[in-house]
């Protein structure tokens, strides 16, 4: 890997001098990214390039990239190419609240806090809300309570062929006095998909291709199939009846 020297112009005003800097550190970290995770490879690579549409393994086992696709021409574009030109833009913004209310019982207080973060590939919404309540009356204990929401619209990931794949993302997470979570879940909507995942981002349900997905439901009244309805009993038997045509 070749690392050139920035090439910063003498004449021009400072703007234009951070924007050329910004656009050098951005490309370099590019490269950098890719010479760590294929040094092995470099040999291989530089064989792909020359006999296009070869795969396979090369000498000592490296893995070859592929540059009749997607992501290997992508990688052998950045990896070899000259810095052209890079923008960046960030928005950050953080808002905050409090409310305090005294009476003879104790004190409640509640403190929020909203950052909104944004780029050209996503949107990020981070919510924050603490709650306390201090008694003065003896008898009466002190409370805690805190919630932390994220909403994420944009690009959320990538696929194995290196298509994005943007949509909307909600989670929460609930912390309860004793430092316990008690509700730590996320959602994911994108075009082809609604899917909602437990706290290690197992998918627990979904719906696509028309079709709804869960892997464990429980039914607490009654479910039907077709004609056929299965209500549960008082005593949490089932009884299945026929209902008709569906």
């Amino acid at each position: 890997m070749t690392i050139d020297q920035p090439n910063i112009a003498a004449t021009g005003n400072q703007q234009e001098q951070l924007r050329q800097m910004r656009s050098y550190l951005y490309q370099l970290a590019k490269q950098l990214q890719l010479a760590l995770g294929q040094m092995e490879g470099q040999q291989t690579v530089r064989q792909t390039a020359r006999t296009t549409g070869s795969t396979g393994s090369g000498s000592g086992g490296a893995e070859t990239i592929d540059p009749n696709t997607w992501n290997g021409l992508k990688a052998l574009i950045i990896k070899s190419g000259q810095i052209v030109d890079a923008f960046y833009e960030e928005i950050s913004h953080r808002l905050e609240g409090a409310y305090v209310t005294q009476s003879q019982f104790g004190t409640y207080s509640q403190l929020t806090e909203a950052q909104i973060k944004a780029n050209s590939q996503q949107i990020g919404q981070y919510y924050t809300s603490l709650e306390q309540i201090k008694g003065t009356v003896d008898g009466l204990d002190d409370h805690i309570r805190q919630v932390n929401a994220y909403i994420r619209t944009g690009l959320l990931y990538y696929q194995e062929d290196g298509t994005p794949v943007y949509g909307l993302e909600i989670g929460q997470r609930n912390i309860d006095e004793e430092g316990t979570e008690t509700f730590d879940q996320y959602a994911q909507f994108v075009a082809n998909k609604l899917t909602f995942f437990d706290g290690s981002g197992n998918d627990m349900a979904w719906i696509s291709d028309k079709m709804l997905h869960i892997r464990n439901a429980r039914i607490t009244a009654s479910m039907r199939v077709g004609g056929l309805i299965d209500e549960v009993q008082g005593d949490g038997s089932v009884v299945t009846k026929y209902g008709g045509d569906g």
